[in-house]
This record gives C-alpha cells, sequence and structure tokens, in this order.
C-alpha cells in the first residue's frame, strides 16, 4: 500500500518509530523533519516509486497526507 511504504521511508528518514507518525504530521510537529531531511525524503521516494518529484512540488511536501497525496497522483500520471 503506497500510504504504508511512505510513511515508512519517512520514518526510516527522520529516524523515528513508525507509530509516531500520523497523516497530520508535518516539518512543523515532527522536530527531525527539516529541509535536508526533506530532501533525503524525496530521494528515497523518487527511488521507491520510480518517480521524478518536480521542484515545483517539493516546497508543498509539508505533511504526511500531502506527500501521499502527491506520490498518488505522479504514480497516475505516469500510468496514462
Amino acid at each position: 500500500m503506497i500510504e504504508d511504504k511512505v510513511k515508512q521511508l519517512l520514518a526510516m528518514v527522520l529516524d523515528v518509530p513508525e507509530t509516531e507518525l500520523s497523516n497530520n504530521s508535518s516539518m512543523e510537529s515532527v522536530e527531525s523533519w527539516d529541509s535536508l531531511s526533506q530532501m533525503n525524503f524525496v530521494i528515497c521516494l523518487e527511488e521507491e516509486f520510480e518517480i521524478v518529484i518536480p521542484d515545483s512540488e517539493i516546497a508543498n511536501m509539508v505533511s504526511l497526507q500531502l506527500v501521499i497525496l502527491l506520490v498518488k497522483e505522479l504514480l497516475d500520471v505516469q500510468k496514462r
């Protein structure tokens, strides 16, 4: 499931237990989620899902829920 994999990747990058993350987790609510971890997260997502996240979208990836929606959208576009 996409949601689970995205959450696993974020937990790994932020070095926090998955149980501490929810769809509402954000850069504001998770102390270790900073700009460097954001870039590492983007790289992990791109490798895992074989997608390219446009630079313009990276700034909008401010919560786990928004990241999940973006990944799903990029995967849908890729299938077309």
